[in-house]
């Protein structure tokens, strides 16, 4: 966990980048099945990967 006394910049520069990251990456899932264009499960399974990823990240950084 990321408290006040051990955050660095390089965490936050982290931290951001992931959540950028992952939600340019669910936008773009849902603009798919917004237009029809995947399958729910395949949208479903695209959204666990991302969550898969943005965990894995936070989890090196010392944020979860």
């Amino acid at each position: 966990m990321i408290t006040a006394e051990t955050i660095t910049t390089k965490q936050v520069e982290a931290v951001f980048h992931a959540l950028a990251t992952a939600t340019e990456r669910a936008r773009s899932v849902m603009r798919l099945s917004q237009d029809s264009d995947i399958a729910p499960h395949t949208a479903a399974a695209r959204i666990n990967l991302i969550l898969e990823t943005l965990k894995g990240t936070l989890e090196r950084e010392g944020a979860l």
